[in-house]
């Protein structure tokens, strides 16, 4: 410790520290103590900061005991939009031929709506028919009701009568525009279907056609003995996924749809459509159904 000396504003003692001793170096560009180690700047290394990825292992090296898989990225890309295209719903191209360009704009869209939607795997096959409703006292056979649709015979021996004539014969309305009221619907058996309503609701039924068409000529069985479905010609066969079938048809001829509440069974009938009494008229409604019976035909 140095001498002290006497301060007089305090009056205490005042003690000076020794002088440091400056040290001299040698070399002054040197440090006198070397640098910490985390502070020496270094080289950046730009693969030393990435993580090194495995190697993948060859597709013939197999630890499960299982055949090597070729893996999906060797499947040429042709092969891939070939499966895409063939589970691609049908192209708008392909369903204008089954719109009519008659129809209103709206309805059009409907219907591509309609088609665009993917088939309930639920929708099975079955037959699509029409009923004539009459609302007279007597009710036209089968075989009467069926000549709407036919074409009259030209022989001067034939007894038949035009098909206006008859629709004539059993409508209760005499305006200027008569109408008749036609049922479209699907059913597995049509004759059954056509005696359940009678006993349901005690409505005048007569089957007018059901589809597929099988020509009377061609020696075919009833549609309500169940017959296989098959595409012969010779058989009847039912169509495929029905209720979009008469789904189609329905929304087609939404037009002509009437509702009718049922007194006998209390509910509201949606499925019967106003037809001018013309066999142009009838003839329009065997088109439509046509139409949509070939394309669920074209489309199983």
């Amino acid at each position: 410790m140095g001498d002290a000396d006497y301060d007089e504003d305090t009056g205490r003692p005042n003690y000076q520290s020794p002088q440091t001793e400056t040290i001299q170096v040698s070399n002054p560009s040197t440090p006198a103590y070397p640098l910490p180690t985390h502070s020496r700047p270094t080289p950046h290394n730009q693969n030393a900061s990435r993580p090194q990825k495995p190697t993948p292992l060859p597709h013939a090296a197999s630890t499960t005991g299982l055949p090597p898989r070729k893996p999906l990225l060797d499947v040429p890309a042709p092969s891939l939009n070939k499966r895409r295209a063939a589970s691609a719903p049908t192209s708008t191209t392909e369903l204008l031929p089954f719109i009519p360009g008659h129809l209103p704009p709206q309805t059009a869209s409907v219907l591509l709506t309609e088609l665009s939607k993917p088939i309930s795997a639920h929708d099975e096959a079955g037959y699509i028919y029409i009923f004539w409703l009459t609302e007279t006292s007597s009710t036209p056979s089968n075989d009467t009701a069926a000549s709407l649709l036919c074409a009259p015979k030209k022989s001067a021996r034939s007894q038949q009568r035009r098909p206006s004539d008859v629709m004539s014969a059993y409508t209760a309305s005499k305006g200027a525009t008569r109408t008749i009221k036609l049922k479209i619907g699907r059913a597995n058996n049509v004759h059954r279907r056509m005696n359940e309503w009678n006993r349901q609701c005690g409505y005048n039924l007569s089957l007018v056609r059901f589809y597929p068409y099988i020509s009377s000529s061609s020696p075919s069985p009833s549609p309500s003995r169940g017959t296989p479905a098959n595409n012969s010609n010779h058989q009847v066969h039912k169509v495929p996924h029905a209720h979009r079938v008469e789904r189609l048809v329905h929304l087609e001829l939404g037009d002509k749809r009437i509702k009718r509440d049922c007194q006998a069974c209390g509910r509201e009938h949606k499925e019967w459509f106003e037809i001018e009494a013309t066999a142009e008229g009838v003839a329009a409604v065997d088109e439509v159904v046509r139409r949509w019976v070939k394309w669920a035909e074209t489309n199983p």
